[in-house]
């Protein structure tokens, strides 16, 4: 039985934004496709610096919705784990103080980090939730 903790974070008590769910298993991305998105993030910031949720998005969609959907694409879950939904910006939203504790603050999920988050996707969701954590 695996138990995970909530931790708390100093994105807790700041507002949080939704993501969509397209997921992407490390055996459906080669790291050339992996580097490409990493290059990505590095390039499409706003040009005032924000970070954009369609960004944020993209990254939960392919590293968290995997578990993380009302209709999990993982063997192991028939739902979500925790009844933790990542769907829709509203439910990323509500979950941004999980979703900082458990992939930025402590690093335990994605579980075994089966879908290869990449530190920079890491410090990418840090940095939009810093920013205030905008699904517009």
């Amino acid at each position: 039985m695996v138990t995970l903790a909530f931790v708390s974070s100093p994105y807790a008590n700041r507002s949080s934004t939704p993501v969509a769910k397209a997921p992407v298993t490390q055996a459906q991305a080669s790291s050339e496709e992996m580097q490409t998105g990493n290059d990505q993030i590095a390039q499409s910031q706003g040009h005032d610096g924000s970070i954009p949720f369609s960004q944020i998005n993209q990254v939960i969609q392919e590293r968290c919705s995997v578990c993380h959907s009302a209709t999990p694409t993982h063997a192991a879950f028939q739902t979500a784990p925790g009844g933790v939904v990542l769907d829709t910006p509203e439910e990323i939203k509500v979950n941004v103080p999980r979703i900082v504790a458990q992939t930025v603050t402590t690093k335990v999920m994605p579980l075994g980090n089966l879908t290869q988050m990449t530190d920079e996707e890491r410090t990418l969701i840090g940095e939009w939730v810093e920013q205030g954590a905008q699904i517009q």
